[in-house]
């Protein structure tokens, strides 16, 4: 099933698209980048060396780029932001530092504090920005492969009616913002222009805890463990926004995708991990049930980046095009990189699949014949004295079902990925009853669901699967030959 039908109308804009975007690739190189440096600073490419001998002292470096050990990473870019008095009076950037800026996109926090407008983040809060910032650089870098945009970026907190207008314009301004270049300033009292380009990042810590109204947070840590996360999740996905710009992949989601990488950021650590490992890191991702979720995850598991891929080749098949292609462009490009990756099923396939009820036909079903299911598990549960369980057929299927489908269980939150051949284990519920009389279907490959101490439920199901400290237990080959 295509994305959508190109039509012939559409067809014929593809050749004005390609020379409009051939124009503004030649119009991007005419244009020196545009640095958006925040005041009174300079911004250099010399060696730290240099900077050593003009006395920038190694604590105001820091302060402006970030702890030391990180200097040499690609994603500082290799230039320091300092302040202009080290620089004789200057603003501005020298010819080493724009040298770079034409070969990079490179971001900064800004050190900014005002405690008057309340704009900034404290001391604490700037070491967090500072220590994530490099990582949601790398993330993009990994989910999207290198950036067609070149310049810097300051990835700064604005003051309070600065943020409270920049939450107004959109929903997407809850917790950050893009303006500038193909973002506009409409609306906004913030000095940028088309040119420069700003990450907006709107709340503070506190921010983030007056935003949990009604959640009581009385572990300082774990509210900063939480905020951690957000921000990790947030400057990925903002940053995202700077690197794709005005982006177009045929009828994939532009902006899901940014927010399946601002996902990723905190779901790439929950790869086989056990429910206990997980704690409460996994759910609340936005992007976990589309079908730009699923192309992800799928290549994920084969250790691979889709959406790197999936631009590097069309760059290469169809050239840059300002990274705006056509949904024929996308499938056709698609559908070899899930040949190459060495998947059983389409790319098409994968995107039918959405929101649709598992084909019970694909059940697998296997005899009872030599098999039999641990007794000895739900033995001696004073509160389970009949051994009752929760019996399902698992089945395959390329997407989760979703939670509202009647009769059926998606794979627990923990287990976010398919296994390696892309497929996920779905749950048609078969009933309850004792484990020692098997599943009421006879297929050894159905498994049964069990809690020591009893149920934590009170519908239909016993034993949900999902549910914290409810098991999964499998059929083994039975040596005495006996059910």
């Amino acid at each position: 099933m295509k994305l959508a039908a190109v039509t012939a109308a559409a067809a014929g804009l593809i050749k004005p698209l390609e020379a409009l975007a051939a124009h503004d690739r030649t119009k991007e190189s005419e244009i020196e980048p545009q640095p958006d440096l925040p005041p009174e600073t300079f911004l250099t490419g010399e060696s730290l060396w240099v900077l050593r001998l003009k006395g920038v002292p190694t604590s105001v470096l820091e302060t402006y780029n970030g702890p030391q050990i990180g200097w040499d990473l690609p994603e500082r870019g290799g230039v320091f932001l300092m302040p202009s008095k080290y620089a004789g009076g200057k603003e501005g950037a020298d010819s080493s530092a724009m040298a770079r800026l034409r070969e990079k996109l490179v971001f900064r926090v800004d050190v900014g504090r005002d405690e008057v407008n309340d704009s900034g983040w404290d001391e604490n809060e700037l070491k967090l920005m500072q220590l994530l910032l490099p990582q949601a650089i790398r993330r993009n870098r990994e989910f999207l492969g290198e950036s067609r945009w070149r310049g810097f970026v300051r990835v700064l907190r604005p003051t309070l009616e600065e943020r409270k207008k920049l939450r107004e314009q959109s929903d997407e301004g809850l917790g950050g913002k893009v303006t500038g270049g193909a973002f506009g300033c409409a609306g906004s009292s913030l000095d940028c222009s088309e040119e420069t380009v700003r990450v907006n990042i709107l709340y503070s810590l506190a921010d983030y805890a007056a935003l949990l109204t009604g959640i009581v947070v009385d572990d300082p840590e774990k509210l900063m463990a939480m905020y951690v996360r957000e921000m990790r999740d947030l400057l990925a996905h903002e940053i995202g926004h700077a690197w794709l710009r005005g982006a177009k992949f045929g009828s994939l989601d532009t902006h899901t995708i940014i927010y399946v990488l601002g996902d990723s950021a905190t779901l790439i650590s929950l790869i086989g991990k056990t429910p206990e490992e997980v704690g409460g890191v996994e759910g609340g991702f936005s992007g976990t049930n589309k079908p730009e979720m699923l192309l992800w995850k799928a290549f994920k598991m084969k250790v691979r980046e889709f959406y790197a891929e999936l631009i590097a080749e069309l760059e290469k098949r169809h050239g840059e095009m300002g990274m705006i292609y056509t949904d024929e462009q996308v499938e056709s490009t698609a559908r070899y990189l899930f040949r190459r990756a060495g998947f059983k099923f389409s790319f098409e396939e994968l995107m039918g699949s959405f929101g649709k009820v598992p084909d019970e036909s694909e059940i697998p079903i296997r005899s009872m014949r030599g098999y039999a299911y641990p007794i000895e598990k739900v033995a001696n549960d004073q509160y389970n004295p009949d051994g009752m369980v929760s019996w399902w057929a698992e089945v395959p299927s390329l997407a989760p079902v979703l939670f509202e489908t009647k009769g059926w269980l998606p794979p627990p939150m923990w287990q976010q990925f398919p296994d390696i051949d892309g497929y996920y284990r779905n749950y048609k519920f078969l009933g309850n009853g004792k484990i020692g009389g098997g599943p009421p279907n006879g297929n050894s490959l159905a498994v049964a669901t069990w809690m020591k101490g009893g149920s934590l439920t009170g519908g239909e199901t016993l034993f949900p699967v999902g549910m914290r400290g409810v098991e999964i237990l499998r059929a083994h080959e039975n040596l005495t030959g006996s059910r």
